[in-house]
């Protein structure tokens, strides 16, 4: 008889599944632009607050100044608007980039960072770019008018970092929309149902915006 072939096995190759690599350590995929006038302070500073201290004026900013003529900024904040900050951030788990032109000067930024820190709330994690800050041999961009610079600076930082996934800007200044039919990637500006929260600048950040906000970063 026939002596029958023995039978061999061959193993199936493994299946790997590619998955999407997890983002790296501190590099957030939810973001908060804040402005701080209007948002956290009112855009001329508070009137109760400034009659018993002397201030400066930084770029139009009046600046309480401490006893011992160390200038620090951000004593003025609300203190509601800063529990309605930390409560969006907890809500949502977003880092905070300042939009604001506060980031312009190194007393105003220090400023927000003593008050991120007062209230416990996560360090400033980055700084959206100065459109108009030229560097040699570029040429100043030009815009038509504000809120354009302002979305075109959240843009901008938004394309340098692809790993976020969702966003919100906290402002007084209107950035939504200018045309609803137009697509959103032809837009500089802001879509006011899932990108940006505008605040009353009497009133600043409450926290009914901050729970809308929270709402957008959280995809709801």
């Amino acid at each position: 008889l026939p002596t029958a072939a023995p039978t061999v096995f061959v193993p199936k190759p493994e299946v790997v599944r590619s998955e999407p690599e997890p983002p790296l350590p501190g590099e957030p995929t939810k973001i908060i632009f804040l402005d701080v006038d209007g948002v956290l302070r009112p855009v001329h500073g508070r009137s109760d607050f400034i009659k018993h201290v002397r201030v400066m004026e930084i770029d139009g900013a009046r600046v309480p100044i401490l006893g011992n003529a160390e200038a620090r900024a951000g004593l003025d904040f609300w203190p509601h608007a800063m529990r309605a900050l930390k409560h969006c951030q907890i809500l949502s788990g977003a880092s905070v980039v300042l939009s604001s032109d506060w980031r312009k000067e190194e007393i105003l930024r220090e400023g927000v960072k003593g008050a991120l820190s007062e209230y416990r709330i996560p360090k400033l994690y980055d700084m959206t770019p100065d459109l108009d800050q030229a560097t040699p041999g570029v040429i100043r961009s030009l815009h038509s008018s504000f809120r354009d610079k302002r979305c075109k600076e959240i843009r901008k930082w938004l394309r340098q970092h692809p790993k976020v996934e969702r966003f919100v800007a906290i402002d007084d200044i209107d950035l939504s929309l200018p045309d609803k039919q137009a697509k959103m990637e032809e837009q500089v500006f802001l879509n006011p149902h899932s990108e940006f929260v505008r605040t009353n600048p009497t009133q600043g950040l409450t926290h009914e915006l901050a729970k809308l906000a929270a709402a957008f970063l959280n995809g709801h």
